[in-house]
């Protein structure tokens, strides 16, 4: 089973192995690591372990190796992105009502393409979720683009501690 965080993206941006790598080493993965586990030494644990098996692997998709064996997260481009916008739109935010799905919703309408990080569904609770949120924030930001986290949660680059709108 696998999950999904999608970016929805208004401006062009090429998906570069190299700067997702930067961005991965560049980020504070102790602070990120002390959000999802209780003990001190296990959050320094799994920064550490993720910096020891870091792998980047750039083709036409970028594959994120964090861990010795395993699953790596992989980062493409939609080539159905026209269909998710309409999804998002009509089945996902509905007729719901108020400034963030407003905010969406006019968003969704000038989006060029869609970027979606898919990992395997254990490692959404885990550093897997981490590397796919800096990821998908930087490359959010870099192309005026939100973020959809597991198909609940949207966040602009903007606010990365707020959410614009939470699915029910």
């Amino acid at each position: 089973m696998a999950e999904w965080i999608s970016v929805y993206c208004r401006e062009p941006i090429l998906l570069d192995g190299d700067e997702i790598r930067r961005w991965i080493e560049t980020a504070d993965l102790w602070t990120w690591a002390e959000t999802l586990y209780d003990d001190d030494e296990l959050a320094e644990a799994a920064a550490e372990s993720v910096l020891a098996n870091l792998r980047v692997h750039a083709g036409t998709a970028v594959d994120v190796y964090w861990t010795e064996s395993g699953r790596p997260l992989q980062i493409s481009f939609s080539p159905a992105a026209a269909e998710e916008v309409s999804e998002a739109v009509s089945q996902v935010l509905g007729a719901a009502d108020g400034p963030g799905p407003v905010l969406i919703r006019d968003h969704l309408a000038a989006v060029r393409h869609v970027i979606n990080i898919e990992m395997a569904a254990a490692d959404s609770m885990s550093m897997g979720a981490v590397l796919g949120e800096i990821v998908a924030l930087e490359l959010a930001a870099a192309s005026d683009g939100l973020v959809w986290f597991f198909g609940k949660d949207w966040v602009s680059p903007q606010d990365r501690a707020g959410t614009l709108w939470t699915r029910s």
